[in-house]
Formats: structure tokens, sequence, C-alpha cells
């Protein structure tokens, strides 16, 4: 093919495929590999061996068929309650081609012929595993295909759930509000099983991640025994192939090494050898068939050895899963873990996508009301001296988080958006000089060459990416007392800003309160979730000395250890660059440290050139924070602390990455 019609037939798919991108936010370029998605730039990466061979149509298919798993595929946010964790996201992943492709025909009519005609060329694999057979079985629609035997009795027990686990697909138009009941059943259904939890999504993500955990439990019940009955036949089929050979390293007590895995990953020598062992396994049933006809029936004691045998072979399974995880299908795939496909799904939630005729409506319910609409039954709560350990936030925690942050929301989106700006390398790479070769000359260094030839290993320049130097950050809020009223307010709002834009901003951080001892909010290393957003909402009840499990103690403030534990704690990162914020308004008054002790410790570290120490005095009359801390900011107005945290937020960063 010549690059015109490579260039035309691109125009066509362009045409064809014109509604599908711009709603996905998509672009296609022709390319000499493997099809290909980068998620970054947006790019779909055509396969041109597929557009010359099969032609536009089909390729649109193939985009079309992935673009509708991407946008109901949700398996990989999820735990899967399954021993083979690779060979089981295979067989979720050829599964939600299925609901994909319902998806995606519900919502662009006219993409049903376009994978009508991805069917219509697919190919029966070439594979001797049985249970790689029935994963790409599952979305090959030729019922005049004979399958083995084995795949093909998978396939008749599960024709009925696979139906089922197709058709659970969301409507084809995109949400704008939750009613209480989609709500309650997400909470029910969706979030106890996802394995990050994280502030809520859309209304339209909420619904999806529904649908998709509802799909898992389904295809958890009802198609993986059918389907894993393969992969136990393979292991067997596996270990009758390497019984007789002499050097078999699975015979070794220490099992097989990681380089001695690696040579039997090959998949020509797995084919082959199952493809041996299977081969021999029919021609044995059809012996034992003639021998049934004669009398003789093999001995169902010899089978259950065999098989106990075979379930001894931890390395046959091992092997076998690890070569799963390196399968490639039968047909192009565009396999994605990213909700960036559609960014209107993966936004946060805010209080206009609930229903606000329905009274009852939230943003988390209570367990009284959750076990209420889904008929589960609360747990019973431990008891009083073993605190219950609540990874979700109550109700009112939530609310009161969610509040603060709407109203910080503009002021964090500007800051991360001006921070991204001046952060993100430019598109344009530098030119450093001083190099023996090079793509371009420095015409400086040129012109001393005339003077003096012995320049000339010095007067070319390279292309170099700019150093960035990392950062991190943390945070010691003065808890006491004297935060309370306006103080408290203007402090979770700005740790709130600090949080959610280092967050974002993938910045190292933590953020620690202190009393008479440290109390950890979101500790170096945790993941900022509703655990940390919970610590957030609850500074006000530690300062007022009534915050369940908290530390409480209110009356004191020991400045000096509690600044001094923190600072360890930042020393430990490894980063380039670490910065000590302290947010305080009152002089210290500890119970096991005094001024003298503060003046140590802030001596000490500023003296350190590893770290980089701040202190904001919060409110009037805190000059005295400047007494003690050599760079500070004193007598910030309560109204203004979230702008001042911002600013400093903003010159520490640019400064130090």
């Amino acid at each position: 093919m010549t690059g015109s019609s490579t260039y035309t037939q691109m125009q066509q798919l362009n045409a064809l495929a014109m509604g599908l991108c711009q709603d996905a936010r998509l672009r296609l370029v022709p390319h000499e590999g493997k099809w290909k998605l980068d998620e970054i730039t947006g790019t779909v990466y055509v396969s041109m061996q597929d557009l010359h061979v099969y032609g536009p149509s089909y390729c649109a298919g193939i985009l079309a068929g992935e673009l509708g798993s991407l946008y109901t595929g949700r398996h990989r946010l999820f735990e899967v309650r399954w021993p083979y964790q690779h060979s089981a996201r295979m067989l979720l992943d050829r599964l939600d081609i299925t609901r994909g492709e319902q998806w995606i025909q519900r919502r662009y009519s006219g993409t049903g012929q376009w994978i009508e005609e991805v069917h219509e060329n697919m190919r029966p694999p070439k594979e001797a595993r049985l249970f790689n057979t029935f994963c790409e079985a599952v979305v090959f629609r030729d019922e005049r295909h004979t399958w083995p035997e084995p795949v093909q009795q998978a396939l008749e027990l599960t024709a009925e759930a696979r139906a089922q686990y197709a058709a659970m697909i969301p409507e084809a138009f995109y949400l704008a509000r939750l009613t209480f009941e989609q709500r309650a059943h997400y909470l029910s259904t969706a979030l106890p099983r996802l394995r990050e939890v994280g502030w809520p999504p859309s209304p339209n993500e909420q619904v999806i991640q529904t649908f998709a955990a509802e799909a898992l439990a389904l295809a958890e019940e009802e198609i993986f025994p059918a389907a894993f009955s393969c992969f136990d036949q393979d292991e067997l089929a596996l270990s009758e192939a390497l019984k007789d050979l002499e050097e078999n390293p699975l015979d070794q007590p220490g099992g097989m090494g990681a380089d001695e895995a690696s040579s039997w990953l090959s998949s020509k020598d797995i084919q082959k050898l199952l493809r041996d062992a299977l081969k021999d396994g029919r021609d044995d049933k059809k012996d034992d068939a003639s021998d049934c006809k004669e009398g003789r029936q093999a001995s169902s004691s010899d089978t259950e050895q065999a098989l106990r045998r075979a379930a001894h072979r931890r390395e046959l399974r091992r092997l076998l899963e690890m070569a799963n995880a390196r399968s490639e299908g039968t047909r192009p795939r565009l396999v994605s873990t990213s909700l960036r496909i559609g960014q209107s799904l993966a936004r946060p939630a805010s209080e206009d996508d609930f229903n606000p005729s329905d009274p009852r409506a939230r943003l988390l319910l209570s367990e009284d009301e959750l076990s209420r609409l889904t008929g589960q039954t609360p747990p019973t709560p431990k008891p009083a001296h073993q605190p219950p350990l609540n990874p979700y936030p109550e109700p009112e925690q939530i609310d009161e988080y969610e509040q603060v942050y709407r109203k910080m929301q503009s002021q964090i989106n500007s800051l991360v958006r001006e921070l991204e700006e001046h952060l993100v390398p430019r598109r344009r790479m530098k030119r450093s000089a001083g190099y023996p070769s090079g793509r371009q000359v420095n015409l400086k260094a040129l012109m001393r060459f005339e003077a003096d030839p012995r320049s000339y290993g010095k007067m070319w320049m390279r292309q170099s990416i700019p150093d960035r130097r990392d950062c991190s950050i943390a945070v010691a809020i003065d808890l006491s007392g004297s935060m309370r009223g306006e103080k408290t307010t203007a402090a979770v709002a700005g740790v709130t800003l600090i949080a959610e834009t280092l967050s974002r901003m993938n910045v190292p951080f933590g953020l620690y309160g202190f009393q008479d001892v440290v109390i950890p909010l979101v500790p170096f290393g945790a993941r900022f979730g509703l655990q940390g957003k919970q610590s957030i909402a609850e500074i006000s009840r530690e300062i007022a000395g009534d915050r369940p499990n908290g530390n409480n103690q209110p009356s004191y403030n020991d400045d000096g250890p509690c600044i001094e534990e923190i600072a360890d704690h930042l020393l430990q990162q490894s980063t380039t660059d670490r910065v000590l914020i302290v947010i305080s308004d009152g002089l210290p008054e500890g119970t096991r440290s005094s001024a003298e002790d503060l003046r140590t410790v802030i001596s000490t570290l500023s003296a350190d050139p590893r770290i980089s120490l701040i202190a904001l005095g919060l409110g009037p009359s805190t000059s005295h924070v400047e007494e003690y801390y050599p760079n500070a900011v004193a007598n910030v107005p309560i109204s203004e602390f979230s702008d001042e945290i911002g600013k400093v937020i903003q010159h520490t960063l640019r400064n130090n990455l």
C-alpha cells in the first residue's frame, strides 16, 4: 500500500468515527505496530496493517467496541475474589467486550454494522490452553465453530450467565442527577468492593460502577467455576506432559527459580507441551471408550490420585498464571484502567448532582437508612474498649468537609492550574553547550574555535530535559484551645487547600496536629482519601476536646518536642528538598516542654540544610511567632489565611521543584 492510500483510508476512518472521537476527546493516528492508546495525549494509534487488510469500517468497529469497554468496564477498580488474579482479569476483559459492544450500539446505533464486520473477520484462536481458548470463545459469535470438548461444555454451562453479564449495562445517556435509590444501590453494591475509596465520583460514574460491581459478582458466582475448570485441566495436562522429563526443575525441593521460570514461559514451549498432552488425553479417552465396550473401565481411584497429585503442583499453576499475564487475544485491544476516557465520568460530585425534590437525598446515608433500603442488617458495634475502625466517614463529617471543599474548590483549581503551568516541562527542551558532538553548533564557541582549535570538543550543543528537583512538605497545626471559633474555620479551609492541591500535584505531604503530643491527620505515605478528609473534618472537635478516639488535650501545646517529632518524619522522606510549615496562634504552653525548648528545636532545624522551616501566625496578636521562627509571617488575617497559605505553597513549590 502506498502512502496516499493510507491517507485516504485514514480520512475515511476519521469520517466514520468522528462522533466517537469527539465524544471521547480522541484523535486517530496511523501506526505501523499494534493498536494502542496514549491516554495522556488522547491518541489512538491505529494499526496500518489492519487498516490495509480489513479496511476503515473494520477499524471503526474495533474502535467502537473498545470505547464501549472503556466506558463500561470497571472491574479493575474492584477486588476480585478469586485466587488467580491475572487469569481472572483476562477473562473479565473478554467478558467486558460483550458489555461494551452492547452499550456502544445503544448509544451509537450505526456502530452495529462495523462491530458485525469485526466478528466476521475474527478467526478461532490457535491456543493449546483450554482456559485461554474459553476466554477467546466468549467473544466469538460464530456458533458453527466447534471448540474442544471441555471448552464447549464450559460455554454451554455459562451461556445464560454470560448473556445476563452482557446485559448489565447502564443507560446510553449521561445522568445529571442521582435518585435516592440509585445512591443507596451504589453505596451497598459498588463502594464496599472498591480497591481504593476516594472522593465520590459523578452520578454517571456511580451508576456505571454499580452495574460493573453487579456483573463482577455474577461472573464470580456463575462463570468463574466453569471457566476455571478448564484452567484445572490445563494444569493437569501440563503435569502429565512434564512427568516423564528427566531434568524437571519442578521436582527440585526448592521449586523453580525466576530464571528457570522465565524460560518455561515461552508460549511455544507451553503450547507444545499442552498440545501434546491434550492430544494424548483425547487418545486416552478413545482407548477408554473402546475398553468400556470390551467391559474394562478405568478405576475412579486412579483418577482421584492423579487429581490429587496435580493439586500439589503449585509451580505449574504459577507458570500458567504468569503465562496468562502475558497472553494476547485474537482481536486488537485498547485495554486501559483509567477513567480519563470521557472526562465527565470522573469529575467530583456536587450538590447539583442529587435530586433536590427528594428531602432524603444526601451525600452519604446513615446505617439505619441504608439497611432499610437494602435490607441489610447493620454490623453489630464492637465493645467500647475496642473502638471500631470505620473506613468510611460518618455522614455529618463528610458533609462538613464537603462544604469546605465546595467553598475552596475554585481556589484549589486555580492554584493547581497555576502550579501546573509553571511546573510542567515546556514542550521545547533546553539546549546546553560544551559537547564534542551534537545537532547544532554554538556560535560563540565557533568563534573561539577560530582562535583556539583546541576548543573543538566544546563547540556543539545538545538538547536536554531541564532538571526538576523533588520536594516533600509537612504541615504542623496547632490544635490548642486558642484556635477555637473563626480560627478553626480558617485552619480547616487552609489545610483543605494544602491537602487537595498537593495530592493533585502528586507532591508527598504529611498533615500533623499537635497538643501535648503529635496527632497524625494525614501521615506521610498514607493515601489522601476518605480517612484523611475525615481527620480534617474532625479538627474542630479535636480543638473542642470532644473528638471520638482523639487526643482531646486542647489546654496544652508542646510546640518544641512536637515540631521536632514532625521534622523527624519529614527528614525520613527521600526527596531533594523538605519544607516544614507550622501554623500556630499561641505561645508554647506544654506539660513537658517550655518556650526555651522551642527555641532550641527551631535553632537546630534552621541550621539543618536538609529542611526549610516556615511559620504562619494565624490571627491578630501573633507577632510572637516572628520572635521564635526566623522565617515567619505573623498577624495573618483570618479571612485571608487561605490566600496566604496558597501563596506559601505556590512560593515553596516554585522554588523547590
